[in-house]
């Protein structure tokens, strides 16, 4: 390439205009090729962010349904209990827990008008409605299929409140505790929500700066 390059200039700037033709010929070849490859990167570049946000609105879509809202605002207001139902397998056999979530009566009838409940939710129903879809943002964000800054833009305030609640705490930590297969369950969720928190220190930190920095610039300009 230096040598093409070289040659050119030499064909520039020389009396005679001497140049070997298959050096020039190269050159252009080497010059329309790099073209090519910069206009099917911004294409791909553009493919990949259309591409990117079909995925967002669709992950949105499973997201955000009627039954994954009620269960979240439930929790919010403190009317889901995590509960434990004994299973007797006979006299031979040891008996078995079954994780629920049993509903406040007192805060659901305040909450009828709001939120469509019932008695209650299966641990089952809790995974597949909630808890499971934030922690495939875990996964997402590890194999970078989404960046942490699209995740706390627009899941930071379900992620948290869903891992700072005790009763979802206290299911998740009986499931690592009860089998050992289970030691790693929602391991993605925590993962997450510890991003998250780590990018809304970083956030805040740099908004304190630029305070802090309109302050001082003020302060010796008055």
């Amino acid at each position: 390439m230096i040598s093409i390059i070289t040659s050119l200039l030499h064909f520039i700037t020389a009396p005679n205009r001497y140049i070997d033709r298959y050096i020039l010929w190269s050159f252009f070849t080497v010059l329309f090729t790099g073209l090519i490859a910069l206009v099917a990167y911004s294409q791909l570049k553009k493919f990949n962010t259309t591409t990117r946000a079909d995925f967002i609105d669709r992950f949105k879509k499973h997201f955000f349904t009627p039954s994954a809202r009620d269960i979240l605002s439930l929790f919010q207001y403190g009317a889901l209990k995590f509960k434990l139902a004994k299973i007797d397998y006979g006299e031979d056999l040891p008996s078995g827990d079954f994780p629920y979530f049993e509903i406040d009566k007192n805060i659901r009838e305040q909450l009828t008008l709001f939120v469509q409940a019932k008695e209650i939710y299966t641990a089952y129903e809790i995974d597949d409605d909630l808890l499971g879809h934030i922690d495939d943002l875990g996964t997402f964000e590890k194999r970078r299929i989404l960046d942490i800054s699209i995740i706390y833009e627009l899941f930071e305030y379900y992620i948290t409140e869903a891992w700072e609640n005790e009763e979802i705490n206290k299911y998740v930590q009986w499931q690592r505790v009860g089998n050992e297969s289970y030691r790693d369950i929602y391991d993605n969720f925590e993962y997450i929500y510890n991003k998250c928190r780590q990018r809304g220190s970083s956030t805040n930190s740099a908004a304190c700066a630029r305070l802090f920095g309109s302050i001082s610039e003020i302060w010796n300009n008055p």
